[in-house]
């Protein structure tokens, strides 16, 4: 506040000092600045997640859809109906196509420098490790057979995304190098359900003109033929 002399009364009033307004500014103390240093296993690991839920996608659950199984599991009348692995299957591609393009997102984030990178990479870490358990969880749940690197890797990232968390909430390198503006996390998410979206959406449509395995009908018509 500053002072303000009246000239009618000759006295003085207070009046609010104006104080230009300057949004996402962060405060830079003495230490390293840098993308990398250890900065750079993060960045690491999210290329590595982002390669690796693509991949999966690509060679595990599209192919699903695009052999016929995914109609064979989702057709009542067959002996291989089973419409809970159909949707964990389909919840498992919308999963790593979210993580996909939050984990671009991320790195985007890096080469802006932008002050939104700590929050989004430790959002990607989180969303990964929760993931994992969630669907080690639902394949028990469904008698899916799991080798043991898929619980080893659930409790690798649920350490990961603790360490690199307080990592990125203590690190002065990365107080003093992401200091630009902060990112709309709205058109992030908005970018994000848009895909999963459209992907479901080629996916109904790539399901819907496979034909359903041809063993899957034959071994369908020997059960029928075996009974009563």
């Amino acid at each position: 506040m500053v002072r303000v002399k009246c000239e009618m009364c000759g006295g003085s009033v207070a009046a609010p000092e104006r104080v230009k307004r300057r949004e996402n500014v962060v405060s830079h103390v003495d230490g390293p600045q840098g993308i990398w240093g250890w900065n750079t296993i993060p960045i690491l690991n999210l290329i590595l997640l982002m390669c690796g839920a693509l991949f999966t996608g690509v060679t595990s659950q599209i192919p699903v859809i695009s052999n016929g199984t995914m109609r064979a599991l989702l057709t009542s009348g067959l002996e291989s109906y089973n419409l809970p692995l159909a949707c964990l299957i389909m919840l498992e591609l919308g999963f790593n196509i979210a993580l996909v393009t939050l984990a671009a997102s991320a790195l985007l984030l890096v080469a802006r420098r932008s002050a939104s990178y700590p929050g989004m990479a430790s959002a990607v870490f989180w969303i990964s490790a929760v993931g994992a358990v969630v669907d080690i969880l639902a394949a028990r749940a469904l008698n899916v057979e799991l080798d043991g690197s898929a619980v080893g890797g659930m409790f690798r990232g649920v350490v990961f995304a603790m360490i690199w968390s307080t990592y990125f909430c203590k690190s002065v390198r990365i107080r003093n190098t992401f200091v630009n503006a902060k990112a709309d996390i709205r058109k992030v998410a908005m970018v994000t359900v848009g895909v999963i979206v459209l992907t479901a959406l080629l996916c109904w449509v790539g399901m819907s003109s496979c034909p359903i395995p041809q063993t899957i009908e034959e071994e369908d018509t020997e059960v029928s033929s075996c009974g009563p």
